[in-house]
């Protein structure tokens, strides 16, 4: 089972397994792997052994913690220096609206389309999108329409 690397979600799983009478064994703690006989002259070994198991998960946890920590720090510096470069992220925009030729453009369809001398399904053609897309495009144009560009 693949628990999750913050230290109080490994603290709680680990609680609702113990409540639920499992022992849980780590791979990569030794100590976990001793199961000693239920008699009562091993109580105290066996609660040794849960201290000491304990103790270690939690020094564990607290490790990887700190790793995601730092992995995501690194990240977020590798996004923003990439960002600054000019790297662009996600997907590709099938129409640019920074573009004031390409707004212009669209405002011309919009202003044909209102006119009734084309059809929204004609405009995506043209701009080569779906319809449903050019209703999209069309919306955030009419919103800035007023803004800085004028026909």
């Amino acid at each position: 089972m693949h628990l999750i690397i913050q230290l109080i979600d490994i603290k709680n799983e680990l609680q609702h397994f113990k409540t639920q009478g499992v022992k849980v064994v780590f791979l990569d703690i030794p100590t976990t792997k001793i199961f000693l006989s239920e008699s009562k002259s091993f109580d105290q070994v066996n609660d040794i052994f849960d201290m000491v198991n304990n103790i270690l998960i939690e020094v564990i946890a607290t490790i990887a913690e700190k790793e995601r920590k730092k992995i995501r720090e690194r990240q977020l510096q590798g996004i923003e220096a990439a960002k600054e470069n000019g790297v662009q992220f996600g997907r590709p925009k099938k129409i640019d609206l920074n573009d004031p030729s390409k707004k212009k453009e669209i405002l011309n369809l919009i202003e044909k389309i209102e006119n009734n001398e084309m059809t929204n399904k004609e405009a995506s053609e043209i701009l080569n999108i779906s319809t449903r897309y050019f209703y999209t495009v069309k919306k955030r144009v009419k919103k800035i329409k007023g803004a800085d560009i004028k026909i």
